[in-house]
């Protein structure tokens, strides 16, 4: 016997001109439709670096496949010694591999599974490589008959992101970024993306850029250097085809003019990322990914929050969130998702981490990790922080300082209090004419029973969000719900609200959410149409009724019907709402928020205009539906500039008692 595998078992024998072959067994518990795609492949491989097919059949019930018997060692053993490849022989080993992997992809073949146990070095010469393993291989105009659809196939450390994520159409870029993976452990003795486990190392594959080759080899020619980076570009539309990566390792070697960086994720916008754990994984080879992932309520909380779902196997979820918006935006963002998942992954842990653009040291996805270790010191399902998300969440969620780390607990039920800056408090300067402004159009509101509403503007850093802190501290006649500007989803400004003034929590139960929001409905509507608004407030907050009523039914068929009930039940709710107590409503980031809540709003203005409302939002100049929004509801606009000198140098002594006046003045 030479070798055992997935598939089979390999043995060395002869063939009747008395030649040594590979004879390759399949196992009987093996997948025989794989076996075939294998056999299949090999045939139409004919390539003097790709090895080379003799012959297949069945004797004595068991099917084979014989191929040429190889001397030499496999570049998985090869690399074991800890030794690595000097820039010229990997080079020339890459550009060889990626000519066969050219010859291939033009045969719209998809190798699949590239990695240095399925590279065999002839005599053990890099020079003289020959692809191995065609077992997962793929026709390019064949549908999948072998893996399900979203299926996971390869090694996850030699993986593409697009395989990671289990995407259908997958072509020769996955076997470049692959082959990409193989030559930088070829020239460092080191994988790109190294973890503790599979999921691990997933989350660095579609999260992490690699750390340059050239820190652990610091004499790496700089044209092998980009050549590798250039493959595992993780944007499949910027990586390089087979015949592209073979031109850029042929040239490794010439005279080179300075090779600048490419762009990496510090020179990128902060991202936030989520993970969660999953169990124990050990398998060096991922199949397939558990179904949790696709669970309607994992994606749909995902997407309510601007997030990017990114599915990894054994239950696990990652999840990004970034894109424009201030680094805190992102940070929110996850926070909010975190606590939205809570109900629905059970016992797993979550970690939250955010990219600094001044360190990437150590990687998001390593951090997680560490996080998610920490967190398996307790059985109580937590959600950790790390110390970089720390200053982004401080001001609108409880956090807490554990054993096993930062945990957030929830989100804070309102934005009043005091505010402090590296823990000391600190004034609200320079705004008194603005504050003076909107406390007396709340108190307006409140006395004389009056819809009013402003909005207020100014760029990222101005204050609006302190602004609305003091506001709150000081108008006490109105009773303050909070939501934030999200546009993915149809009604999710709406929903926050709906939820927060019926005192649904962050994380509750879909059971409990119901139940909520059914007793807080029948305490606010009465008549016929009680349950049916019930219904339609479920719908715009996603508690929705076990069973849904004939009229739902067949609202839901016909788009301004639905949207008719739905704009009936919101008035109806908030008129009942305020006839209990004056209520404000404040919308932070309404520029992204999505326009079937603004259409709500608006028609809220124009119906309850002798109800204790108030409604103030935030926005960054020059939004337009933030300009539309005010203009149809005739908002009072409170546009903020810089602050004064004079505020500014209050502002730093209040956080820096007894400052020198010359440090006043750099400050400043």
């Amino acid at each position: 016997m030479a070798g055992k595998g997935a598939m089979g078992t390999v043995y060395r024998a002869v063939d009747e001109q008395g030649n040594p072959v590979a004879l390759k067994v399949l196992d009987p518990l093996a997948d025989d439709a794989r076996f075939q795609a294998e056999v299949d492949a090999l045939r139409r491989a004919t390539h003097p670096n790709i090895v080379t097919y003799v012959a297949h059949g069945i004797s004595a019930g068991q099917t084979f496949v014989v191929m040429e018997w190889l001397e030499g060692a496999d570049l998985e053993h090869v690399l074991e010694s800890g030794i690595p490849l000097k820039s010229n022989p990997a080079a020339t080993m890459g550009a060889t591999l990626a000519e066969a992997l050219e010859f291939l992809h033009t045969r719209e073949i998809v190798h699949r599974d590239v990695k240095p146990g399925n590279i065999f070095l002839r005599a053990g010469e890099p020079a003289l490589p020959k692809l191995l393993d065609l077992g997962i291989a793929r026709r390019l105009d064949e549908p999948s008959r072998i893996t399900h659809k979203g299926a996971i196939v390869g090694t996850p450390s030699y993986m593409a992101p697009e395989a990671a994520l289990g995407h259908d159409g997958i072509d020769g870029r996955a076997d470049v970024f692959s082959l990409g993976c193989v030559l930088y452990e070829a020239v460092t003795a080191r994988s790109p993306f190294e973890g503790d486990h599979a999921v691990h190392v997933l989350a660095k594959i579609l999260v992490d850029d690699p750390v340059r080759p050239s820190r652990f080899v610091p004499d790496l020619d700089p044209r092998m250097e980009e050549a590798i980076l250039t493959m595992l570009t993780k944007d499949v539309s910027r990586r390089p085809t087979a015949r592209e990566a073979r031109a850029m390792l042929e040239r490794v070697g010439e005279p080179a003019s300075r090779v600048d960086a490419p762009l990496t994720l510090g020179e990128r916008r902060v991202v936030s990322v989520l993970l969660t754990s999953s169990p124990s994984v050990t398998a060096d080879t991922i199949q397939e990914r558990d179904a949790l992932v696709t669970d309607a309520h994992v994606r749909a909380a995902v997407a309510r929050h601007r997030g990017t779902l990114l599915s990894l196997p054994h239950s696990a979820i990652l999840a990004t969130f970034g894109g424009p918006g201030a680094p805190s935006d992102h940070a929110v963002r996850a926070a909010d998702c975190a606590l939205d998942l809570a109900g629905w992954i059970g016992s797993a842990h979550t970690a939250i981490v955010t990219a600094r653009p001044e360190s990437r040291e150590p990687s998001l996805a390593d951090r997680a990790s560490q996080l998610l270790k920490q967190a398996k010191r307790t059985r109580v399902p937590s959600i950790l922080i790390d110390r970089a998300s720390e200053p982004l969440l401080g001001s609108r969620f409880v956090l807490e300082e554990t054993p096993i780390g930062l945990v957030l607990r929830s989100a804070k039920p309102g934005l009043g209090g005091a505010r402090t800056l590296r823990g000391r408090p600190t004034r609200c300067v320079g705004r008194d004419v603005e504050l003076a402004m909107l406390v007396a159009l709340v108190h307006e509101s409140a006395q004389d029973r009056v819809v009013r509403s402003a909005v207020v503007v100014g760029d990222p850093g101005m204050g609006k969000t302190r602004l609305l802190h003091e506001l709150m501290g000081q108008a006490r006649l109105v009773h303050f719900v909070t939501a934030r500007g999200e546009s993915t989803t149809a009604f999710s400004v709406a929903g926050q609200l709906v939820r927060r003034v019926a005192g649904i929590e962050h994380g509750s139960s879909p059971s409990e959410a119901s139940a909520r929001l059914d007793a807080h409905v029948a305490t606010r509507l009465g008549g016929p149409f009680a349950n049916f608004a019930r219904e339609l407030l479920g719908e715009i907050a996603q508690v929705p009724v076990a069973q849904p009523s004939a009229a739902l039914v067949g609202a839901r068929s016909d788009p301004a019907i639905i949207g008719d009930s739905i704009r009936r039940a919101f008035v109806a709710w908030l008129a009942a709402e305020t006839a209990r107590a004056p209520l404000g409503l404040v919308i932070e980031d309404i520029h992204w928020a999505d326009a079937p809540s603004l259409v709500l709003l608006a028609a809220d203005v124009r119906a309850l205009g002798d109800q204790p409302l108030f409604l103030l939002f935030t926005s960054r100049p020059g939004a337009r539906q933030a300009q539309a929004l005010s203009s149809e509801i005739d908002a009072r606009e409170v546009r903020l500039g810089k602050l004064s000198r004079a505020a500014s140098e209050r502002y730093v002594r209040d956080l820096v008692p007894g400052a020198p006046q010359a440090t006043v003045d750099f400050i400043v």
